[in-house]
């Protein structure tokens, strides 16, 4: 990666500007503590006894699926339980916390468990794509029940060159100089520009939905931190077991994301021995966000398919 990128990014993030509308009332929800003082904020929507576990990305809390849920609602007998990950949204932020794939596997692991799941759907965008992928390996090691099947938004799946934004995160010194400068406006704005492929559909409320969390205490650590661990150790170690996750899973891939490009999606589908590919044309990062609509038909149409 040109290492220049970063530099000339933070010249660019200082001449934006962005004036916030009214605030959004966001509040905590349920809480699981994992740890000692530690816990993770989460959220239930519908009734039922098939769960659905929806994990979010890199910066992001459980209101990242707020506009796909304006396009589609639980199916009858499923509740959703929308996480926030260790030290995001309301979850619990201690500056020595482990943000990693593998500790946000383990706690989620550790709910299904303490929780007596045993009849859900793992869903992860992005970094969450990461942590549903490993939650589901660690099952498989230990012999315990897996997901009925895994819904793969764009996941963080392989090893690829990091974006620019966490590239950024991941350079001492320019980290801090950049988050001390700009308002989480900002930030959300210029991140937001970087994950969508139409610009016009960021809209103010989705730039607020994303600044409203990077404004709280400890955040900027909490960014700093998982994208230092972003990629696990013995990343390749993992790789070969996705051909023994013999279960349905739907990978929905955004067609121009530029953040985790396509070809990666389509090397995940071909790996899962038992997944569909979805690609979503005119679309970037966030399909849930970006394209609701087509999303919300992709996974109405698949988990439709679970129940045949």
């Amino acid at each position: 990666m040109n290492t220049t990128q970063p530099f000339s990014a933070l010249l660019v993030l200082c001449l934006l500007c962005f004036t916030p509308g009214a605030a959004h009332a966001f509040s905590p929800s349920l809480s699981y503590e994992y740890a000692p003082g530690q816990h993770i904020n989460y959220r239930v929507i519908g009734e039922g006894k098939k769960k659905i576990l929806m994990l979010h990305g890199l910066g992001a809390s459980s209101h990242t699926w707020d506009t796909l849920l304006q396009h589609w609602q639980p199916p009858s007998g499923y509740q959703l339980i929308l996480f926030d990950l260790i030290g995001f949204g309301f979850s619990s932020k201690h500056a020595q916390a482990d943000h990693s794939v593998l500790a946000n596997a383990r706690v989620i692991n550790r709910f299904i468990r303490d929780h007596q799941i045993d009849d859900y759907v793992l869903v992860g965008h992005s970094f969450g794509g990461g942590v549903a992928l490993m939650a589901t390996f660690e099952r498989l090691q230990e012999n315990t029940v897996l997901p009925k099947a895994l819904l793969l938004i764009n996941a963080a799946a392989y090893e690829s060159e990091f974006p620019l934004f966490v590239a950024t995160l991941r350079t001492p010194l320019l980290n801090r100089l950049v988050l001390a400068l700009l308002s989480p406006e900002q930030l959300a704005s210029f991140t937001l520009k970087r994950l969508f492929h139409d610009d016009a559909k960021i809209t103010a409320q989705v730039i607020e939905r994303y600044a409203f969390f990077m404004a709280m205490p400890g955040h900027d650590q909490t960014l700093i931190q998982t994208a230092e661990q972003v990629v696990p150790e013995n990343l390749e170690a993992y790789l070969p077991f996705y051909a023994h996750f013999k279960l349905p899973a739907l990978v929905i891939w955004g067609a121009q994301d530029q953040t985790i490009p396509l070809i990666y999606g389509e090397r995940l589908a071909e790996e899962l021995p038992q997944s569909q590919l979805a690609v979503i044309s005119d679309c970037g990062h966030l399909p849930q966000t970006e394209c609701p609509q087509q999303t919300a038909n992709h996974i109405e149409t698949f988990l439709k398919g679970l129940s045949r």
